[in-house]
């Protein structure tokens, strides 16, 4: 206010606040041409100042005064038109050079009334806010609500301490960001029905916490189904209905362990606590005592889907381990990544490990030799390769053909070409159950290249033909 010449610019000091809620008081009774501000300041930010600047004045020019360089901060000010981002320490010749372009904006911008920016381009703006203070209540790391009251009340948040809650957690299995398309969704539900007042906020990768204030006044079943209607991919949890604000720590957390059943009942799912799904514990040491082998591996998930397990986050890394040692006893070096292992359903996850188990059979035995487990292993993992050979396979391991045969056989008791037979014709049993792909198709995503050849060998195996088969087994279409 002291440095900058404002008579040589045209200009008069209207006023100065103390902050943004001391400027919005005196925005009441002062209009003003220019508004400059920083962003971080107590009780209201520069960008909520921006954003209540903005309807009420909206041909107000505004320049940010700031240090803070966060691209989300920019990005609402850009959405917010604002006319310079100018960074700490302040130029005062950079600053006074920003005015004088200003200035002669506003020289020749015709005085008539122009429209208020849109309601859902101002709430654009403002998500950013919103998702904080969601943030803030579900997971306190400044104070919580208190925090929250004594920078955002009563401007932009006016939630009671006593009043009716809910949360609900959403799990993208795209782990893909779905904030911005469930805002829309909601923006659209206002449109037809009434205000809903929330919160929401992204947690990690995958979830979107939602809070709803008075919920029962809205129908979460209609706003969940239009939900799916934006996102196939999605599970959802909702909590029971809480009194008191200081409980939404506990809600979304009810809300996640809710959702988190997805992983049993299959992808696309919604729990609340209504829902008829009895939680188990498992017993001490259930995953230590299980050997590697096919009749444990299968005993175990029958366990877990009779019993299903409360904490599924804990049993997700627990089968992740199992999947590991799978992997490590057949000299496997191609795991997947535990981010990816996640989104698989304990349907999923079982029938990867005891397909593993099914085509290794006893390889956790160390009595085979190695070059044997590389070889299977090879099989598993390139049986779609229309070019897999025995020459191919001896050149892996760095055998000759004749001695890898001989080994082969001494260690399995089979051949190789009988386990690469089982591979593809289990690879097509899965098919059949879960496409609608034909013969040709299936017989080129397990590399045979003739779909005369794996019929004629399906029906000698199986004693039935693959038609046969998928009309006995049903379709059971997966994600």
């Amino acid at each position: 206010m002291k440095l900058i010449d404002w008579e040589l610019l045209n200009l008069q000091v209207a006023f100065t606040a103390t902050d943004g809620v001391d400027a919005l008081r005196k925005l009441e009774t002062l209009p003003v041409d220019i508004l400059i501000t920083d962003v971080r300041m107590p009780h209201m930010n520069g960008i909520e100042l921006a954003l209540n600047t903005r309807t009420k004045l909206p041909l107000c020019k505004i320049l940010f005064l700031s240090g803070y360089t966060d691209k989300e901060y920019l990005k609402s000010a850009i959405s917010l038109k604002v006319e310079q981002y100018i960074e700490k320490p302040i130029d005062i010749e950079v600053l006074q050079h920003e005015l004088e372009g200003i200035v002669r904006q506003l020289a020749n911008q015709e005085k008539v009334s122009q429209p208020c920016e849109s309601f859902s381009s101002l709430v654009n703006a403002s998500r950013l806010i919103r998702q904080e203070i969601a943030q803030e209540l579900i997971n306190p790391s400044r104070g919580g609500y208190s925090f929250i009251i004594s920078r955002y009340y009563p401007l932009y948040f006016d939630w009671k301490e006593l009043d009716s809650y809910q949360v609900v957690c959403i799990h993208s299995h795209s782990r893909q960001p779905i904030i911005e398309k469930i805002f829309q969704c909601i923006e659209i539900s206002q449109q037809s029905s009434k205000e809903i007042d929330f919160l929401a906020t992204q947690i990690g990768e995958c979830d979107t916490a939602f809070i709803f204030r008075q919920p029962e006044s809205i129908s979460l079943d209609y706003l969940t189904s239009r939900f799916f209607e934006a996102e196939a991919a999605l599970s959802f949890g909702i909590s029971k209905p809480i009194k008191t604000i200081q409980q939404l720590p506990e809600a979304w957390l009810e809300a996640q362990e809710l959702c988190d059943r997805w992983f049993y009942t299959g992808k696309g799912s919604l729990h609340d606590t209504n829902s008829a799904f009895k939680e188990h514990e498992l017993p001490s040491g259930f995953f230590s005592s299980l050997s590697m082998t096919y009749k444990s591996m299968e005993n175990m998930f029958l366990t877990l889907e009779e019993k299903p397990c409360s904490k599924v986050q804990e049993l997700k890394y627990s089968l992740y381990s199992m999947y590991l040692k799978m992997m490590e006893i057949t000299i496997n070096e191609q795991c997947m990544p535990f981010t990816r292992f996640t989104e698989f359903t304990l349907s999923e996850v079982k029938d990867l490990i005891m397909y593993g188990m099914h085509v290794f059979g006893t390889l956790g035995n160390d009595s085979y030799d190695p070059k044997v487990k590389e070889t299977i292993h090879y099989i598993l993992w390139n049986y779609a390769d229309f070019n897999l050979s025995i020459k191919t396979l001896a050149d892996h391991v760095e055998l000759s053909q004749n001695y890898l045969c001989a080994l082969f056989k001494q260690y399995t008791g089979t051949t190789i070409n009988n386990i690469m037979i089982e591979v593809r014709l289990e690879k097509t049993k899965k098919l059949l159950r879960t496409t609608d792909l034909r013969m040709y198709e299936i017989a080129s995503k397990v590399g045979m290249s003739d779909p005369n050849y794996l019929s004629s060998v399906f029906k000698q195996r199986l004693g039935m033909t693959p038609s046969q088969y998928r009309d006995r087994q049903g379709k059971e279409f997966n994600d």
